[in-house]
């Protein structure tokens, strides 16, 4: 898969998750996705297959009313995987266990790599 058709999936699912287009994002990710959130050198979430992201993304699509991934820098790294650096701005659309309150607004800044596998997305890790 060359760069190119990396950065347009890449750009096709940040769309869709920005739109809580859970629907779009499962398309473009392959039938084994692993996804990985890590926050402070912590594995706080995971999942493996498409079934267990679906419902991550179904269950936290309450957590915001809004959300928006955007990509600040692109590298392709030595395994042909992306990383992307980005800035994550939200508002809380509801009270949640670790304290953010409802209306409450997020910026945060942070890492997320894409690996790929038969022309979909393979892997995602989001660290910040």
């Amino acid at each position: 898969m060359d760069e190119k058709s990396k950065n347009e999936l890449i750009d096709t699912y940040l769309h869709a998750y920005n739109n809580f287009d859970i629907e779009g994002m499962l398309k473009l990710l392959h039938e084994e996705i692993n996804f990985h959130n890590i926050s402070g050198e912590e594995v706080t979430v995971s999942t493996a297959g498409k079934q267990e992201f679906f419902k991550l993304a179904d269950m936290s699509r309450n957590f915001f009313s809004s959300r928006e991934q955007v990509p600040l820098r692109r590298d392709v790294l030595d395994n042909g995987n992306v990383r992307l650096q980005i800035s994550f701005n939200a508002v809380v659309g509801m009270d949640l266990p670790n304290g953010l309150k409802q209306g409450q607004q997020l910026q945060l800044q942070g890492v997320s790599e894409f690996a790929f596998e038969d022309k979909l997305i393979k892997s995602i890790t989001d660290i910040s």
